[in-house]
């Protein structure tokens, strides 16, 4: 237990020397490197100098990217990881647990556009490229969407249930009970690995949200339905 109240900053203070040594770093061996090839490569077909681009600029990236990526991943990590643990201490409700739910995606709005910018600011696509902002709406129209459609399933599964203030997974009675188990496990297994690739890959917005998502997750697994929940209590 002592370890989980340190994870947090274990993870951050790791990230925060990862990124600060990255940033020590150039992006590039040679700074020109991007506006160079972007003149070399611009008399072949879009589809061809687009893959030459990426190839040819890799061969000039230093250690900037990783460190400061990997970096970034575990600071979110930790932010992530208080915000979970913000989460789970709340008195868990159905209405907390909704709110928080869907908090958890409208987070991933400005972190999309932060995803984005760091990218094209270091040159990670062509000058030739589509605008970042078509990325960022579609992505945008997806977490809306996203946020609907999965809080109407979270809602559905927490219908006629409560949440018990003490953690406990009860097995379930019923076949409903064991496909909903199983749907909530796999649903956090995706989750676990999303936020995995996020931590590498230093996509901020999908590690905090992960990590809150997660312990959403858990409570909604922990629910017992209304009767069970009574006896609980008395109990």
């Amino acid at each position: 237990m002592r370890f989980l109240k340190w994870a947090g900053w274990l993870s951050f203070a790791l990230g925060l020397v990862l990124f600060i040594h990255g940033q020590s770093m150039p992006v590039y061996t040679d700074p020109s490197a991007p506006e160079r090839l972007s003149l070399e490569l611009q008399a072949l077909p879009r589809e061809v100098r687009s893959g030459q681009w990426h190839l040819k600029l890799r061969s000039f990236e230093t250690g900037h990217k990783w460190f400061s990526d990997f970096g970034r991943g575990l600071m979110a990590a930790a932010a992530g990881w208080w915000l979970a643990r913000l989460i789970w201490r709340r008195a868990p409700t159905r209405k907390w647990l909704m709110i928080s739910w869907i908090g958890l995606w409208v987070l991933r709005v400005p972190f999309t556009w932060w995803y984005y910018g760091v990218r094209q600011e270091r040159f990670d696509y062509p000058p030739w490229g589509d605008s970042i902002g078509i990325p960022i709406v579609s992505e945008w129209i997806a977490w809306l969407a996203g946020g609907v459609v999965t809080s109407l399933i979270l809602r559905a599964l927490l219908s006629g249930r409560a949440v018990p203030e003490s953690f406990r997974i009860s097995q379930p009675a019923a076949p409903g009970g064991w496909l909903r188990s199983a749907f909530l496990w796999l649903w956090i297994a995706a989750l676990g690995w999303l936020v995995g690739e996020g931590v590498y890959f230093g996509d901020e917005g999908m590690v905090i949200s992960g990590f809150g998502a997660v312990a959403v997750l858990l409570r909604v697994l922990s629910s017992v339905r209304i009767p069970e929940a009574v006896e609980i209590s008395a109990g």
